[in-house]
């Protein structure tokens, strides 16, 4: 299994079509994790607590073993032999998610999240074959091509940790 993962905004549901128009078992795992495996509702983060756990379990005995995981859970689960996480300047990210409606709170964690890195940290906990594309200016198109040629060769210049935008932090204190 591959997961396509990445921070809230970086362009995981816009590339999504791409692949489902190439690739046979390309699963949105939003959809999912949402309707059978919400353990409950954060109101201060504003997001659903997922069963990673059961939903990698489901996944795992329900799902043919090719399928391409979408979604930004898809690197926590632990079955995926590749990751290629999708990643984007905070300062593009920023624009993004407002206008997504995001609260300035929810965009301020995610833009954190990002400049650091965590969902490519988090990936690498569970894989060694992380990959990094930037979606920054990009079309889902473009991002579609690279993940092709991540699938396909697996190149040294996608393996990561690639960016590093932790400069961004500084602007916001």
């Amino acid at each position: 299994m591959i997961a396509i993962t990445g921070t809230p905004g970086t362009g995981k549901t816009s590339v999504l079509w791409y692949l489902s128009l190439f690739f046979k078992n390309v699963i949105d795992i939003n959809k999912i994790a949402l309707r059978h495996f919400v353990l409950e509702y954060d109101q201060e983060r504003g997001s659903y607590v997922i069963d990673i756990d059961e939903l990698s379990k489901y996944i795992s005995d329900k799902l043919p073993k090719d399928s391409i995981l979408v979604g930004h859970l898809s690197h926590l689960l632990g079955i995926c032999e590749k990751v290629i996480v999708l990643r984007t300047h905070p300062t593009e990210l920023k624009k993004r998610l407002k206008r997504k409606g995001w609260s300035k709170k929810k965009i301020h964690e995610n833009l954190e999240a990002e400049a650091m890195a965590v969902i490519t940290y988090e990936a690498l906990e569970f894989t060694k074959d992380v990959f990094e594309i930037d979606t920054t200016g990009k079309h889902p198109r473009e991002t579609f091509y690279e993940i092709l040629k991540v699938l396909r060769e697996s190149p040294e210049e996608y393996r990561a940790p690639k960016y590093d935008w932790s400069e961004a932090i500084l602007e916001w204190y």
